[in-house]
């Protein structure tokens, strides 16, 4: 089975004058992906961390947001199958 790894060509928003909302949100979702291998249950506390902001501010930019979907897709992947592998290892 072939590995998906269209997440990985998105990348975080570049130029312009961002809110402090939005870099929060952007720092959030990169430490997510520096987590999420190490641990992935922090990855997952800081995607919903970000969520929590970006729903609450309606005026962020699309691009963050497409951008949050994908770190949150590649963070559910991994924790989905890090939790496969746990249970078979049971």
């Amino acid at each position: 089975m072939a590995k998906d790894e269209s997440w990985s060509k998105v990348s975080p928003p570049q130029g312009g004058e961002m809110k402090q909302e939005e870099v929060k949100v952007l720092d959030l979702l990169n430490a997510a992906l520096r987590h999420i291998n190490h641990d992935p249950i922090r990855a997952v506390s800081e995607v919903t961390q970000a969520s929590k902001i970006l729903l609450a501010d309606p005026e962020t930019d699309g691009n963050i947001h497409r951008y949050a979907v994908a770190v949150e897709a590649r963070v559910v992947q991994t924790t989905t199958m890090a939790q496969r592998a746990s249970t078979i290892l049971m």
